[in-house]
């Protein structure tokens, strides 16, 4: 999240500690006309978490599929029910490739094999960037003799943003568009210009970045599979559910880059 709109949330944070009492009840405010729902209890966001069927964010989701660029034949198949073919907990019946996410996210992230491998590929990045002389020359502020002023943000998004990266994707992504945590960065701080619907006129870097990053997924997805095989467990899961209905590498592209 972008520092505005973080600040924004961070003062309905506050307000409604204040007119609360500090009893952390959900909430609702109306900003740019949309309604937004406000969780701040630790309780309440775990609730959030872990009840996707319950709580369903379906015409968001949608609107952001198609303001990626997703055809509308697309966003019908990444919501049409799952026909069984496996026996797997995937499977369940009736369930949409665009629910998919959360599940084998579980799967990569919680405690086991998957999450070791993750970690192991995720700091196998990270150790060597720790050396002062591959600190990206993007990251340095300033420099005198053997020190070094590095901006953390700047380069938490160079190195922890590859490493992520090269964590799910393997090395075929950052070879395709080497400039891609960078793109990330810049769609980053300017992500709410999307949510707020901006005009292309007025958010150009924000678009050019968008599209980058999109051409350099399809482009990934459209290479056969023992070109990219280093992809983890949550990658090749959730391609593999799309191209059984015959999902375009694009709206694969689309679907995956907006979980990023």
């Amino acid at each position: 999240m972008d520092g505005n709109s973080s600040t924004a949330i961070d003062i309905c944070g506050h307000i409604s500690r204040y007119y609360f009492n500090n009893t952390r009840e959900i909430f609702s405010v109306i900003i740019a006309g949309q309604k937004m729902y406000i969780v701040t209890s630790p309780k309440d966001i775990s609730t959030v978490y872990k009840n996707p069927q319950n709580l369903a964010f379906d015409g968001f989701v949608k609107d952001m599929y198609a303001r990626f660029g997703m055809s509308p034949m697309g966003v019908e198949k990444m919501f049409a029910p799952i026909l069984l073919k496996h026996d797997t907990a995937l499977d369940a019946g009736g369930q949409q490739r665009a629910h998919l996410g959360t599940g084998v996210q579980k799967e990569q992230l919680h405690p086991g094999p998957n999450l070791d491998d993750l970690i192991k590929v995720y700091l196998g990045y990270i150790e060597p960037q720790m050396d002062m002389g591959r600190i990206p020359e993007s990251c340095i502020v300033r420099s005198s003799g053997d020190s070094k002023v590095v901006s953390l943000r700047n380069w938490c998004s160079a190195v922890l943003g590859a490493a992520t990266i090269e964590a799910f994707f393997g090395t075929t992504l950052l070879e395709l568009n080497p400039q891609l945590p960078e793109d990330f960065h810049i769609f980053d701080v300017n992500s709410w210009m999307f949510l707020y619907q901006y005009p292309r006129g007025a958010a150009k870097a924000m678009f050019n970045s968008l599209e980058r990053t999109t051409r350099a997924f399809t482009r990934y997805f459209d290479l056969p599979i023992k070109e990219r095989s280093q992809a983890c467990h949550y990658i090749r899961t959730l391609e593999a559910k799309q191209r059984d209905a015959g999902i375009s590498s694009r709206v694969i592209a689309i679907s995956t880059q907006g979980m990023f």
